[in-house]
């Protein structure tokens, strides 16, 4: 009992530490470890010091793991390095990897640091296991900061990466690629056939490079992406395989011999082996780590012969997990892993029992795996909603098709074949095809089935059904069997009050609390510059009317600004529909995500620089409408400017009617001339971002005076290669009096009238005042 409390006092600690707005330094850490001590020595506080010690171990590992660089800026010094890359070698990562820090200038490391690295200048491929030699500059980890979408900084600390290193010269690479690098070029040459190669990888070696960016979509709105990601499941499902056909055989072999064995050790060191065998293919992975430990543990319980309750299991190794890396907090996989173990065995513990008639019996089991995929929907959709703004409303049923046939078909296939590959090849090889066909057909009925994915947009109707539905679950495991049954088998029906009570209240108590979120005051408009990089996208919203101005960047169809940050904020904004979409000019930064943007979201006007099809031309003096605001454009196209695309951006004015935005583009000097020149008049605005993301190149003085902003935006990246925003261009700005956010320190920025002056919500600093949001200090002042 002592134990099991102690444990949940360490969880809840380390839990807490989500919220710290920094890390502690070495002499607060010092200071927390004292009073912990002096909380030891009394009886009745010592709760208080597991959980200061929880917080100090937190602190000081983070900073361990992720701020060990004496200097937390970024630096243009060159630092020679040496690391050993953990990256399998593939198309999609031939210039990033994954590594280990070995040595670094005059320090080496006797637990490496995981590190980023990027060389661009490799000429040949390099494979896990190799060590690269070289001159590299270090910086930070640091990303793009929005309430929704990939929050790549939060997940980058939870995978101990909190540095990256980019190779400036290249000196030498030694060292030969370790055992699963080859086995995985292997597999690679010999499974060239196959179409569905990707996914062999995926289930073997954990690697999903090669996975086609439509399987991915598909399988993430059905619910189904877990089955892609190797973790409890698959390493459970390989331990319990490798237990029982040893355990078969060894009795077989006791029976024919007469040789008395130790057949359930042997059975379970030889399911040992091949879990970690299994793990040490897909990379220990975290997901991959934890499952693995987590069989380990309970393998060792059973040759012990410990009785050990599967609630005090669970929070053992959470506990023992978070101890032995406390960053696993961050990572949300690490919860829905957790949360659903700890689901079913709340199923299963609290499941109606009655007898059922004998010609029936054989429903129980079926019975329970169903109500298990749609307990799971209902208990993890808060989490799933908070991790990936929405959740797929058919996932229990995909999952009653799709987890038997992956567990008892598609795994043990791959896998089989994987080792034939290497022990017969021959008998592989021949193998190869159906197995292709088996994967073929399973992806064409994926494919093929249809998706409901609820978005966070309607989270309101869909939170209060969960939380009905929530009570209404409680209400069948604790009353059911109380209604089926006059003389229940299972929890009794006295116990149920309680529970059931507290179920219900909740359930009405957070129905209300959201119904007067609901009726809370809206500004009657509002602008949100999001975090896009070195890029640009604002949206403005009036009343129930949308403009998006610009997309952000594209590096390809699926790895844009528009998926990642633009259209998972919009929904979480709750928008259906844009009335305008103004691409300001073709600028790869600005109009990356546009095709994107027109296939998902329904867009009544689109404005462009240089028009095309259904777009229309962003023209000096046309008007557009926006509720009750009145957009116009000063678009200097035309004007003597050039054909320059810069300088050619729509240039657009919006009146709240008291307080005016300019959106000016990328338009540099000779276009600041113009607008001065044919629209001084009209110039003036309280709010601008600034032209050409703080470029020297614009920003003129004379700009600024006919403009006069009291609030200047800069959307530019933190560490870009042309140091925007310019020093010159901040000073003009200062000046001029005007407050400045640069959204590379702030994160998204949100501008909504306030009473008679204006309300500025920087998510870094207002909404989302965390650590792993900021940059880390030093742990010594």
């Amino acid at each position: 009992m002592l134990m099991r409390r102690w444990c949940a006092i360490y969880v809840i600690g380390v839990v807490c530490c989500l919220v710290l707005p920094r890390l502690f330094n070495v002499y607060e850490s010092i200071a927390i470890l004292a009073l912990a001590c002096v909380c030891f020595g009394h009886r009745y506080s010592r709760e208080l010091g597991i959980f200061l010690l929880s917080i100090c171990w937190f602190s000081c590992f983070a900073q361990w793991q992720l701020n060990w660089f004496s200097n937390s800026a970024a630096t243009v010094q060159e630092h020679s390095i040496i690391a050993q890359i953990n990256s399998l070698q593939s198309n999609e990562n031939s210039r990033f990897f994954s590594a280990d820090l070995i040595q670094f200038d005059q320090q080496h490391f006797f637990i490496r640091k995981s590190i980023t690295l990027y060389i661009p200048d490799l000429t040949s491929p390099l494979s896990a296991g190799e060590v690269v030699y070289g001159q590299a500059k270090i910086r930070p980890l640091w990303s793009m900061a929005n309430p929704a979408g990939w929050d790549q900084q939060r997940y980058g600390f939870s995978q101990h990466l909190g540095y990256q290193l980019k190779i400036t010269k290249l000196s030498a690479i030694e060292g030969s690629p370790s055992w699963r690098s080859k086995v995985f070029q292997r597999s690679v040459e010999m499974t060239q056939g196959m179409a569905q190669q990707g996914l062999f990888l995926a289930l073997t070696f954990a690697h999903k490079a090669l996975l086609t960016s439509e399987i991915k979509q598909q399988v993430k709105t059905l619910g189904l992406a877990h089955l892609l990601v190797i973790s409890g499941l698959h390493i459970s499902l390989v331990g319990v395989a490798s237990y029982g056909l040893i355990l078969m055989a060894l009795r077989m072999l006791q029976g024919l011999t007469g040789i008395n064995l130790a057949v359930k050790p042997i059975a379970l060191l030889v399911a040992v082996i091949a879990v970690c065998g299994y793990g040490y293919l897909a990379g220990f992975t975290l997901p991959v780590r934890r499952a693995c430990f987590m069989f380990c543990f309970a393998a060792m319980l059973l040759l012990w012969q410990r009785h050990v309750k599967a609630f005090d299991l669970w929070l053992w190794v959470l506990a023992l997990s978070l101890l032995i890396d406390p960053l696993a907090v961050l990572s949300g996989g690490f919860w829905l892993s957790f949360l659903a173990v700890l689901a079913l065995l709340f199923i299963a513990r609290n499941r109606p029992r009655f007898k059922w008639p004998k010609p029936w019996c054989w429903l129980r089991p079926l019975l329970l795996f169903c109500s298990l995929q749609f307990a799971f929907l209902l208990l993890l959709s808060p989490l799933q909603l908070h991790l990936f703004q929405g959740v797929s409303a058919l996932s229990p049923f995909y999952n009653m098709i799709a987890i038997p046939w992956l567990s008892t078909l598609l795994l043990p296939a791959i896998l089989f074949m994987a080792i034939l590959l290497f022990v017969l090849p021959g008998a592989g090889m021949w193998m190869q095809p159906y197995l292709d066909r088996l994967l073929q057909y399973s992806v064409e009925q994926i494919m093929v089935w249809p998706s409901v994915w609820v978005d966070v947009s309607q989270q309101m109707w869909w939170l209060w059904l969960g939380v009905y539905c929530s009570a209404l679950l409680c209400l069948a495991f604790y009353l059911g069997p109380a209604m089926i049954s006059a003389q229940p088998t299972g929890i009794e029906k006295g116990k149920a009050t309680r529970p059931l009570a507290l179920s219900v209240f909740g359930a009405l108590l957070f129905c209300f609390a959201h119904q007067l979120y609901m009726l809370r005051a809206k500004p009657l408009w509002q602008v949100t510059v999001f975090d896009v990089g070195q890029g640009l996208s604002v949206l403005v919203r009036v009343g129930d009317k949308h403009l998006l101005y610009d997309t952000g960047f594209a590096r390809s169809a699926h790895f844009n600004a528009a998926n990642l940050v633009v259209l998972p904020n919009l929904k979480r904004l709750g928008v259906k529909r844009l009335s305008h979409l103004v691409i300001s000019h073709d600028d790869n930064d600005h109009a990356g995500g546009k095709d994107v943007m027109v296939q998902q979201m329904p867009i009544d006007t689109q404005w462009h620089s240089h028009p095309l099809g259904s777009e229309q031309f962003c023209e000096a003096n046309k008007s557009i409408n926006l509720g009750q605001a009145v957009g116009t454009f000063l678009t200097v196209k035309g004007f003597g400017v050039g054909n320059g695309r810069n300088n050619n951006s729509c240039v657009l004015l919006l009146d709240f009617g008291g307080w005016r935005l300019l959106l000016p583009g990328d338009v540099e000097r000779r276009a600041e001339r113009k607008l001065v020149k044919h629209f001084a008049d009209a110039l003036q605005a309280e709010i601008l971002v600034s032209p050409h993301h703080g470029s020297n190149s614009s920003s003129s003085a004379q700009f600024i005076e006919a403009v006069a902003p009291q609030y200047v935006v800069h959307s530019a990246s933190r560490y870009n290669q042309w140091g925007m925003p310019k020093a010159q261009v901040v000073s003009r700005y200062f000046e001029a009096g005007a407050k400045q956010y640069n959204i590379a320190n702030t994160g998204m920025l949100t501008i909504q009238p306030q009473g008679e002056s204006l309300q500025v919500v920087r998510y870094r600093q207002d909404s989302s005042f965390r650590w792993y949001h900021m940059a880390l200090l030093p742990f010594v002042p």
